[in-house]
C-alpha cells in the first residue's frame, strides 16, 4: 500500500487513507511521512478547533501534514472539497471527497 499511497501524495493535492479501526492507517502514514506534521482529531483541543473554525484550523497546517481521525470533526469535509495542498486524512469511517482516497482492509 506504500507506493500507491506515494504516488497519490505526489500531486501535491489531499489523500484519504480508509479503513476499519487498527487497520493500520496511522502506522503507515507516520512510517510513510515522517515529516510531515501530525494531528490527530481524537485530542479534543483539535477536535474543538477543526469543529468550530474549519478553514481556520486548515490554513494553521503549515506544510504537509497529516490529519487523523477525519470522521470526527464533519464540519472539515466541506472545507476540504475545495483544498488544493499537501494532505493526508484518515479516517475509519467511510467518506466520499473529491481525490484520491485509497481503503485499507483489517488483516486477515
Amino acid at each position: 500500500m506504500a507506493l500507491p499511497l506515494h504516488r497519490a501524495a505526489q500531486a501535491g493535492g489531499p489523500v484519504l487513507l480508509q479503513g476499519p479501526r487498527s487497520s493500520g492507517k496511522t502506522t503507515l502514514l507516520q512510517r510513510e511521512f515522517p515529516g510531515h506534521t501530525y494531528v490527530a482529531l481524537d485530542d479534543p483541543t483539535d477536535r474543538g478547533r477543526a469543529r468550530a473554525a474549519p478553514a481556520a484550523f486548515l490554513a494553521r497546517l503549515r506544510g504537509p501534514s497529516i490529519v487523523d481521525d477525519l470522521h470526527r470533526a464533519p464540519e472539515l469535509i466541506a472545507e476540504l472539497a475545495t483544498w488544493t495542498g499537501p494532505l493526508l486524512l484518515a479516517s475509519s469511517r467511510r467518506i466520499t471527497l473529491p481525490f484520491p482516497t485509497l481503503c485499507l482492509y483489517p488483516p486477515t
